[in-house]
């Protein structure tokens, strides 16, 4: 007994292993592999990272305010006006971001 395929379309036969062994050598590329890990960290980074305040942000608080009036009370002797203050602050966010 002997089996015969149909030969009416002989690319489909061929073409179906061919298409199966470059998939699965596509799936075997190291590029891809580094490109998919890659961006899965950017995203787990974006996610994580991205709830959280920035560290590199300077806030001017009324905190800042009050030790700048109690240093300068205690040097002068007398409250600072509101030019002295805008510049204590001045020089607070000078330190700040030379720190």
């Amino acid at each position: 007994m002997s089996t015969t395929l149909p030969t009416s379309h002989p690319e489909a036969l061929s073409s179906s292993p061919t298409r199966a062994a470059s998939r699965s050598t596509w799936w075997r590329e190291p590029l891809l592999h580094f490109v998919v890990l890659g961006g899965l960290l950017f995203a787990i980074d974006h996610v994580l990272v991205g709830r959280a305040d920035d560290p590199n942000t300077i806030v001017v608080g009324a905190e800042v305010d009050t030790e700048a009036r109690q240093l300068f009370k205690a040097s002068r002797g007398r409250d600072p006006s509101a030019e002295e203050l805008a510049a204590l602050r001045g020089v607070w966010l000078d330190n700040e971001v030379l720190y």
